[in-house]
């Protein structure tokens, strides 16, 4: 038990660590258990991706999962990442009735739902649109200037016949023209879109209608095309901008396409479930230190230098105040982790030799990234999510060892351990990059800081948790 919270918070003061430090791993179209998903982002996939993301509301921390259960009767499999309250049941029946129904034709049909539900998480998608396309908006000029348009306009903007007429009455434009023009629909309709008000539906429609034009766009797709030749930061806005343009559009098109799959493949209804009850994991709360720099001194190895002192004052301003305000951790199993172990066991049917997809309401950590490829190396499986922003997240809970398939290494979890290492690994390669006139600890120093964590002090900084671990996992 010591063990075990002795790690958990051990983990979780290292993540909290590489938040702060801003810390991201970003892959492009790499899915987690994957070398690459840029071709593999199938059907399946997508249409779980959906279902996840129809039942976010956009409270704070809130995370779900999907995934398909073919043993027997194709079941669907839903995980969350917090207790599972009775509104989420209905809110599951609410929208299985609204794509199954035989009034309902497309997404518009199913956005009175969508907005009760998911509106803040809506409004949020919508909002950080809003920033990314703002943002390249003022970039056009710069753009432009190393960019030849063709003399069509039909060529620059494919499929925007509808668009031009209503926009122009069949005057002729320049693609330029059309462009500027094109941003600020999109940004003026995001920035009156609210999901309360009598418009919103209509708001979204619009959206519906100018986002595939700008993702379609010859300028959009040369400048994808041209990544090698951008600076660092011109690449990740223009990453940024395609990524908020997919989560709007997922609301809109993706349920199209939940529509049509729930038509063909579940004529009957959709049969569905909750993961079952999983015990012996690291959830918890944890208290960290008061003081970051002890933190930061046993992640280093030793006391801070002055440089490094300096570097934290003049880099990471406010990382004292952050620090204290989020010491409170209270970590939890996620919900794709959920979905791997509920879909385990030692005699699982499931087909491996092929790909099992996860759904996610949003992209998997840096340790749900890590946990997944670990269990895919060790058992042989071939569990996928889409993506991963690489972010650390101190709330992610060790799975422990109590669940079917869990192999033991010293007496904790083998991909447990794998996850640790790998959070070590980037700590300590985060630190040599933001302070690289720190040095290297001794080997004494780093008996030291392992020694902490193995001290009555350490235990002193658990024992604030160690009443609730009890009771989480008993």
């Amino acid at each position: 038990m010591a063990d075990n919270l002795e790690g958990q918070s051990r983990l979780s003061e290292q993540l909290q660590l590489l938040d702060q430090f801003g810390y991201s791993n970003i892959e492009r179209f790499v899915g987690v258990g994957q070398h690459s998903n840029k071709n593999m982002r199938n059907r399946t996939i997508r249409i779980l991706e959906t279902i996840a993301a129809a039942l976010t509301t956009g409270n704070p921390g809130e995370v779900f999962a999907a995934a398909f259960d073919s043993r027997n009767t194709l079941t669907l499999v839903l995980a969350k990442n917090d207790c599972v309250t009775d509104e989420d049941n209905r809110a599951v029946r609410r929208l299985f009735n609204a794509i199954t129904a035989p009034e309902t034709q497309d997404a518009y049909d199913v956005l009175p739902f969508l907005l009760s539900r998911c509106g803040r998480n809506m409004e949020k998608r919508v909002t950080k649109m809003h920033d990314a396309v703002t943002a390249f908006s003022h970039d056009l000029d710069m753009v432009l200037r190393d960019y030849q348009p063709l003399d069509s306009i039909e060529d620059e903007f494919p499929k925007s016949e509808v668009y031009r007429e209503k926009k122009y009455g069949g005057k002729r434009i320049s693609s330029t023209q059309m462009m500027r023009d094109l941003l600020a629909d999109i940004t003026r309709t995001a920035r009156d879109f609210n999901s309360q008000s009598l418009s919103a539906k209509d708001l979204y429609e619009d959206l519906a209608v100018y986002i595939p034009i700008l993702k379609r766009s010859r300028l959009l797709r040369s400048l994808s095309e041209a990544t090698d030749s951008m600076d660092l930061d011109r690449e990740l806005e223009l990453e940024r901008l395609k990524h908020r343009l997919e989560k709007v559009s997922q609301y809109y098109y993706g349920i199209n396409s939940l529509i049509r799959y729930a038509r063909r493949y579940f004529p009957q209804g959709i049969n569905h479930r909750w993961v079952g009850a999983i015990s012996g994991t690291g959830g918890t709360t944890i208290v960290l230190d008061d003081d970051y720099l002890e933190a930061v001194s046993r992640a280093l190895g030793s006391r801070p230098s002055e440089d490094t002192l300096a570097t934290l004052r003049t880099e990471f301003p406010k990382v004292e105040e952050m620090w204290r305000s989020r010491r409170s951790v209270k970590t939890k199993l996620h919900a794709e982790i959920q979905i791997v172990l509920d879909l385990s066991s030692p005699l699982d049917t499931l087909d491996h030799e092929h790909q099992q997809s996860i759904g996610c309401g949003k992209r998997s950590c840096l340790c749900c990234t890590l946990w997944i490829r670990a269990y895919n190396r060790t058992f042989d499986t071939q569990w996928l999510t889409s993506a991963s922003h690489g972010g650390a997240d101190a709330t992610w809970a060790f799975t422990g060892c109590s669940y079917a398939r869990a192999k033991v290494e010293g007496k904790r979890s083998a991909i447990d351990k794998a996850v640790m290492r790998g959070v070590e690994t980037r700590l300590s390669n985060t630190l040599d990059s933001l302070f690289p006139d720190q040095g290297r600890p001794s080997d004494e120093a780093d008996s030291e800081s392992e020694m902490w964590w193995s001290s009555g002090a350490a235990s002193r900084v658990m024992s604030r948790a160690r009443g609730k671990y009890e009771d989480d996992v008993s």
